[in-house]
């Protein structure tokens, strides 16, 4: 059983990480796309 729960664990914090990651490319992306929009706006 404790190595289930440290499965559950790992598994979860796994998912934080790839979330936190996800979110970070999103706004990444963003950020290149508004700043080629002002870049071509100028």
């Amino acid at each position: 059983m404790v190595l289930c729960e440290h499965l559950e664990i790992a598994l979860s914090l796994e998912s934080k990480r790839q979330f936190t990651v996800s979110l970070r490319y999103q706004f990444g992306i963003s950020l290149v796309s508004v700043w080629y929009q002002l870049d071509n706006a100028l």
